[in-house]
């Protein structure tokens, strides 16, 4: 538009094609936006009247389905505001009876849905936990209409993510559990197993969820584990279902009882997924965190760490890890962290010697002197080897002696 020459200058007519001139001439009720007739009662519509006379508004026209969609639409537009954003308490009762008069209306539902999403990224970022977002009602709300749109995955998509959010409430993960959310995030899951946007958040909402014991319960009468096996599996490649994947199965590792073939997939799956994504942070943390519960578990975890499959060394590529990310303490805990819980098994520990585990651990231990909490974890793990190996030296000492 501000391009001096006419002939290169884009025209007026030209601009009415981008979606957000189309959106803006909606919100107004131009007819140049292609509607042919504006919807009766638009012109009412209290543009630039504030937050409190547009709820007003969309009250008194409650039942009618047009009225709503292009005041919805301005409610969006006017949710970047910071003020409007901080609002939430007097507009979702609001958007509540929205929903509740048209609940047969797609468009309403995900323009609302768009909204409360807009609330909880906030709430989040707040660190808020509390409220009327967080209540029974928004949840019943959200899961009647994800139990009855399965088939619009945008839609979703959508919902998933505002229960991942949500579900980082703890009252919030009591609700969704008892409401059978766990259920139908599970039902979304295996229907949309083969579309990464959808199971980043649905991973993310199971992960917080599931903390609970009374939602670890539910989780193991839905064979959760296995269908998050089956995602991780699926898309190993894409980092953000990994990030999301890991740590579901790190809580579910510590709620659920598993045998020893559960454990060995899950030992195997998650080495693959740290070699793919050896560099970033967040999935070797969670990788960590989840073969050190595994290994708490039983000392199988421990041999198929050691013993190479498929060309890919457990051990070696932990330790790998630790040289990449040398300079994150947090990182550097959670690998020590793995080590600690090997060395508890009497088998194992020879092994580790062997690699020469204790020279990697000295050298961690001098780098990060100044660190309690990782110095801690090294003392116990390396007092283990150090035992270990004196007690090998008089094993061989006493031997020496016999045959002499």
């Amino acid at each position: 538009m501000l391009e001096p020459d006419p002939a290169e200058r884009i025209s007026a007519m030209s601009l009415l094609d981008l979606p957000y001139v189309k959106e803006s001439l909606i919100i107004c009720g131009s007819t140049l936006s292609g509607i042919k007739k504006v919807p009766v009662g638009t012109e009412l519509l209290p543009f630039r009247e504030g937050i409190d006379k547009l709820l007003e508004f969309m009250l008194l026209q409650v039942d009618l389905e047009e009225i709503q969609k292009i005041s919805l639409k301005y409610l969006i537009y006017l949710l970047y505001e910071a003020e409007v954003l901080a609002a939430s308490e007097r507009i979702i009762p609001v958007l509540i009876s929205i929903l509740n008069y048209h609940a047969d209306c797609l468009e309403v539902q995900a323009q609302v849905c768009r909204i409360f999403l807009m609330f909880a990224i906030k709430a989040t970022e707040d660190s808020v936990e509390e409220g009327i977002l967080f209540s029974e009602n928004v949840i019943s709300i959200i899961l009647s209409i994800m139990a009855s749109r399965h088939k619009c995955v945008e839609l979703q998509q959508v919902l998933c993510n505002f229960l991942m959010l949500l579900s980082g409430s703890e009252a919030a993960r009591i609700l969704i559990g008892k409401a059978k959310g766990i259920q139908e995030i599970m039902t979304v899951l295996r229907i949309y197993m083969d579309n990464s946007h959808v199971c980043i958040p649905c991973c993310g909402a199971l992960w917080s969820l599931v903390v609970t014991n009374e939602n670890a319960q539910i989780a193991r009468s839905e064979n959760m584990l296995q269908t998050i096996l089956q995602v991780l599996e699926k898309h190993i490649q894409n980092g953000d279902v990994v990030e999301s994947a890991s740590a579901a199965l790190w809580v579910l590792s510590l709620q659920e009882p598993l045998n020893d073939e559960q454990l060995e997939d899950i030992t195997l799956l998650l080495i693959e997924a740290l070699d793919l994504h050896l560099r970033k942070e967040i999935i070797v943390k969670n990788i960590c965190f989840a073969l050190s519960s595994l290994i708490r578990l039983s000392e199988l975890v421990a041999f198929r760490i050691l013993v190479p499959e498929d060309h890919l060394d457990g051990l070696a590529l932990i330790v790998q890890s630790y040289h990449i990310h040398f300079t994150d303490p947090e990182v550097v805990q959670d690998i020590c962290m793995v080590f600690q819980e090997m060395v508890q098994y009497k088998d194992v520990v020879p092994e580790l010697i062997s690699q020469k585990l204790d020279v990697t651990l000295n050298a961690i231990k001098v780098k990060f002197a100044s660190n309690e909490d990782i110095v801690t974890v090294l003392d116990s793990t390396l007092s283990k080897l150090q035992a270990a190996e004196a007690g090998a030296q008089n094993e061989d000492s006493r031997n020496t002696k016999d045959s002499i």
